[in-house]
């Protein structure tokens, strides 16, 4: 990439950090309201029923959010350069198959497997520039992926030894916020 472009992509990652922070805390906002309704409710009743379509409706806006990066980011590049960018974006998102499977194992949680991947995803991002253009990313994944979900496990280990026993399903889906120093 050209320095102007990487300019261009620091603005949009700089912008992109902000919205995403801000939906991640409206989706955490979301679970918490969901944990509480449960806890309220004790059943599959109405207020557990808007909590849900509520934390669909945050999940759905992070997402779009998400995607429409993605497309900013790829109106920076050059049409060689977006043909690459196009094939990875779709690698991504149809070969974390095999993370997820692997990720489902360990947790037992398929939401939480997705959690992890995405996680993964993001992290692996995060260090993209970091990383050797001549190795595949595929087994780094896999890699980050299992450590997300060690980093899971111990989350629900520590839990249960302080007594949180049947809650810390709900305590991880509520606090779930990505460690800052990974």
């Amino acid at each position: 990439m050209t320095e102007d472009q990487n300019a261009r992509l620091e603005t949009l990652e700089a912008r992109f950090a902000v919205e995403r922070a801000e939906l991640e805390s409206s989706l955490r906002a979301a679970n918490a309201r969901l944990a509480q309704a449960m806890a309220d409710e004790h059943e599959y009743g109405p207020e557990v029923s808007a909590a849900i379509d509520d934390v669909h409706g945050r999940m759905g806006e992070l997402q779009k959010a998400t995607v429409q990066h993605v497309f900013d980011m790829r109106e920076i590049l050059e049409p060689e350069q977006q043909r690459l960018f196009d094939r990875k974006v779709s690698e991504a998102l149809t070969s974390n198959s095999r993370n997820i499977a692997l990720a489902t194992r360990m947790l037992a949680s398929p939401h939480q497997a997705e959690d992890a991947v995405q996680d993964g995803l993001a992290s692996v991002w995060v260090a993209r520039h970091r990383l050797d253009p001549d190795r595949p990313v595929g087994p780094f994944l896999t890699t980050v992926v299992l450590n997300k979900c060690r980093d899971r496990l111990r989350k629900r280990k520590t839990a249960r030894f302080f007594g949180l026993g049947a809650e810390s399903e709900t305590l991880a889906i509520v606090d779930d916020s990505p460690d800052p120093q990974e």
